[in-house]
This record gives C-alpha cells, sequence and structure tokens, in this order.
C-alpha cells in the first residue's frame, strides 16, 4: 500500500510539474520585475553619484564661456608667447589676452579700438552691444589681428590671416 501511495505521489509530482510551465503572462512578469529592478538601480547609482545643485548650477554658469575665438603665436619658439580672442556671451564682451605684456603702441591701438584694460582678469575688455554684436566682433577680430601681425612683423615673422581681404 505503501508502494502504490509512493508511485500515485511520484505521479502527482510529475503531472504538478508539467503544468507548472513558465506561461507567457509569467515570462511577461519576470521581465517587468527585472526591469524595475534595473530602473531602480540606475536611480541609485544616479543619486550617488549626483552633483551637488550649488556645484551644477556653478558648472552650467561658467562652461562653456569665455568661448576661444582665436590664438595666434607671436614668436617662432615653440610653446612661446601668444595672444588669444576670446567672447564671453554671458558677460556680453570681448577679451583679448597676452601672454607677455605688449608694448604701449598696441596697448593705444586697443584703447582707440574701445578696448579697456581689466586687471582682475588681465586682459583688453570690449562690451558687445546687441544691436552691433556682429559689427563688434568684426571689429574686435580685426584690432586683434592688426595687432597681432604687427607684432609678429617686429619679430621677423609672416602676418597671419586677415579679416575682410581677399
Amino acid at each position: 500500500m505503501a508502494r502504490k501511495r509512493a508511485t500515485a505521489q511520484a505521479a502527482a509530482t510529475q503531472t504538478s510539474e508539467a503544468t507548472s510551465q513558465p506561461t507567457a503572462g509569467d515570462a511577461y512578469d519576470q521581465a517587468a520585475e527585472r526591469h524595475e529592478q534595473a530602473r531602480q538601480s540606475a536611480e541609485q547609482l544616479a543619486e550617488s553619484t549626483r552633483m551637488p545643485e550649488a556645484a551644477n548650477a556653478q558648472l552650467r554658469k561658467f562652461a562653456p564661456d569665455p568661448i576661444n575665438f582665436e590664438s595666434v603665436s607671436l614668436t617662432d619658439r615653440n610653446g612661446g608667447p601668444k595672444m588669444t580672442l576670446y567672447r564671453s556671451n554671458r558677460r556680453q564682451e570681448l577679451a583679448i589676452h597676452f601672454d607677455e605684456k605688449p608694448d604701449a603702441k598696441y596697448t593705444a591701438q586697443l584703447r582707440e579700438a574701445g578696448f579697456h584694460w581689466d586687471r582682475d582678469d588681465a586682459v583688453w575688455k570690449k562690451p558687445i552691444v546687441s544691436e552691433t554684436k556682429w559689427k563688434d566682433h568684426l571689429d574686435a577680430e580685426k584690432t586683434f589681428n592688426a595687432i597681432a601681425n604687427a607684432i609678429r612683423a617686429d619679430n621677423g615673422l609672416e602676418p597671419t590671416k586677415q579679416i575682410g581681404v581677399s
């Protein structure tokens, strides 16, 4: 009798295993559960690597401003002094930076072109007027290239490209 009962239980177990095959609904539920776990893991990772809001705001505030528009080497030495033209959209200004202090005749040209010396940033700045912003930018590029080419000529070098010259 015990033998018949064990055989019946074995048959019932095989029958229940055969009927417990995963269905499409079960597979969907498992996939949804895995998806939810992955989403929660991603949220936890994002939260753990998230920058503090103040730092994030600071990064947005300064990047990528000012924009480096052009740099010109003023000597033939590798890594020698250069001058760089920047545009800051946030501050609405153009700036020219020299690696070495230029001669007085060049700073006079900058003043004539509307630039002023900013001691804090160590650059020559010119405001951009919204009504004439493209003219202001073109004028600044012309001034930049004229001074760069004059300094290069003083150092016995060829001029760089000239804005508005064919």
